[in-house]
């Protein structure tokens, strides 16, 4: 019984962290990682290509009025949370044979078989487990789709998927699928405080 007491006391002490910070009119910090750098610089370079988008609205209320280091930090946003459901920013996730018959591997759950030509994805390497290998595959191909479409995201049948979710199930907007999280991205990306502070 003093252990239990001991052990109630010692964490009343130390208090509990709770997973998401509590959400303030500023908005939510988004999370750092030692490759958060690495992901902010791609998505600059890309930044006329992700603005392209017609639907930021529906992640971002004020998006087209923010400045460019703002906007920068709401795809940040954006590219965390894919992040976060693709592999819970694991940068070694592996998922064998995925639905598709391929390997998916790494922050974006990229597969060698795409071949990427714009980034050193190399097979022999085993380089996708990479971080910053990952991020320079991942990013590029995210502004070419939702360049190509105008479109952040949308549907998730084939024949209907637009912009991420081209390649990203995370991304499919549907309640009947367990791999689709659209609308929990949608919020929290809103939640940034880039797009509180509107």
């Amino acid at each position: 019984m003093k252990l239990i007491l001991s052990l109630l006391l010692l964490l009343a002490m130390v208090g509990c962290k709770s997973e998401a910070p509590p959400v303030s009119s500023g908005g939510v910090a988004v999370k750092e990682y030692p490759w958060s750098g690495e992901l902010r610089n791609q998505i600059s370079l890309k930044l006329d290509s992700f603005k392209a988008a017609v639907d930021w609205k529906d992640y971002c209320a004020g998006f087209y009025r923010l400045s460019d280091t703002d906007k920068i930090e709401v795809i940040y946003a954006l590219a965390i949370q894919i992040c976060k459901y693709e592999s819970n920013c694991y940068d070694a996730a592996y998922s064998p044979d995925d639905y598709n018959g391929t390997d998916s591997i790494g922050l974006y759950q990229l597969s060698y078989e795409d071949d990427m030509k714009w980034c050193a994805m190399d097979y022999k390497k085993k380089n996708l487990i990479d971080p910053y290998v990952n991020i320079k595959c991942a990013i590029p191909e995210m502004a070419r789709l939702i360049k190509q479409d105008e479109q952040i995201a949308g549907g998730y049948e084939k024949g209907t998927r637009k912009g991420l979710s081209r390649y990203w199930a995370v991304m499919w907007n549907t309640v009947d699928s367990k791999q689709g999280h659209l609308e929990q991205i949608k919020e929290a990306v809103n939640l940034s405080k880039q797009c509180r502070s509107l």
